[in-house]
């Protein structure tokens, strides 16, 4: 496996980040990292290292902990052709293109509502970082340094939830548009909002994209019962596994 530096997270933790890719080929063929390749890779800083594997991949997966890494989160990736639209129901909630005056609002609920995300769920990660790289996610859609398209929703004049859409991916000659971020304030979830953001973001690919693609974690079962019931369905899964270096150690 290589490991590719990974500068925005770098910039955001404030420690050196590092993603483990597997190499194409052969599963069987992959050489194994082990501790003391992070730790020299850390150079005498702390660091960070993340990798993503298939679900299926047992074999790298039992290599990367015996370097170090640990599993923190079973993702699965769910899939939905652009048509039929999403059916319009009676709500009083209203969704709309963000604007620049949802950005405090929208940075507030992305630093509160991802607690299921492998960031939380890490016990070497505090959690007001995690809530930053949530927070910092979320503002590149405003300063135009990520995505699409971002969406907000509405009730009673507050924004309470917003999605963030990422487009352009190409899979088998489809045209994908992928949800990158969607979040619901903790105070209002279970008031449809995350279900009218999705009907906004599907209409909206109705013509321009043939695929639509996300990923949750495997413990929010919240959201993959609102994406089953908005026409996604399962295509893929995998694990995603950590390690940290401190003082010249893998933390174990």
């Amino acid at each position: 496996m290589r490991l590719q530096r990974d500068e925005w997270l770098s910039q955001v933790m404030r420690r050196e980040v590092y993603r483990a890719v597997l190499p194409p080929g052969p599963p069987g063929n992959v050489q194994p990292l082990t501790a003391d390749a992070l730790v020299t890779v850390a150079g005498g800083k702390d660091a960070f290292f993340y990798a993503k594997l298939p679900a299926d991949n047992i074999g790298i997966s039992l290599r990367l902990q015996e370097a170090g890494f640990y599993t923190v989160e079973g993702s699965l990736i769910f899939e939905r052709p652009v048509k039929p639209a999403l059916r319009a129901v009676k709500t009083a909630v209203a969704v709309r293109q963000a604007a620049s005056s949802d950005k405090e609002q929208v940075l507030d609920i992305a630093g509160r509502c991802f607690t299921r995300t492998r960031f939380y769920m890490d016990p070497n990660i505090p959690h007001e970082v995690a809530a930053e790289i949530k927070r910092q996610w979320a503002a590149n859609y405003f300063s135009g340094a990520r995505g699409e398209r971002i969406y907000s929703a509405h009730l009673s004049g507050r924004c309470v939830g917003f999605l963030a859409a990422l487009g352009g991916a190409d899979k088998d000659g489809r045209k994908v548009r992928c949800i990158d971020l969607v979040g619901v304030d903790p105070d209002f979830q279970g008031k449809g909002a995350g279900r009218e953001l999705v009907r906004q973001y599907i209409a909206d690919a109705i013509g321009r994209y043939d695929l639509l693609r996300l990923g949750t974690q495997l413990c929010n079962v919240p959201a993959a019962r609102l994406y089953l019931a908005t026409g996604f369905k399962i295509a893929d899964s995998q694990w995603v596994l950590h390690a940290h270096v401190r003082s010249g150690k893998v933390v174990r």
